[in-house]
């Protein structure tokens, strides 16, 4: 026989690991997006910072077009980061229910290769 919280946590392990294999777009976490000026012309820069990395992405010239999509993206990521509230009380509720966690420090390096 089966115990009931062996079942809750195996539900609960599940539900996460759907969540994590559906999601589409990442919480913004280290991107920014910098403006720069180049004979007279502002382009845009997707900036993403990891440790003491910096690295800059050209976006193009701004644009309306480039502005939305840029405005779009943040709204995005603010939504991404409601999500991960939830996700992150699930997973604590999910360790109370008897799965295996993680140590901050691996966990810091496993969401660093994503």
């Amino acid at each position: 026989m089966i115990d009931h919280k062996s079942q809750t946590a195996a539900l609960l392990y599940s539900e996460l690991l759907d969540q994590y294999l559906a999601e589409q777009h990442i919480n913004g976490t280290g991107f920014s997006f910098v403006p720069k000026t180049k004979q007279d012309r502002k382009c845009w820069y997707l900036q993403h910072v990891l440790g003491d990395s910096r690295k800059q992405y050209y976006l193009g010239p701004e644009t309306l077009e480039l502005l939305d999509k840029i405005e779009s993206l943040k709204k995005l990521w603010q939504v991404a980061k409601v999500d991960q509230k939830a996700t992150e009380k699930l997973v604590v509720t999910a360790v109370g229910a008897g799965c295996n966690s993680l140590a901050h420090p691996g966990y810091k390096v496993l969401k660093a290769t994503e």
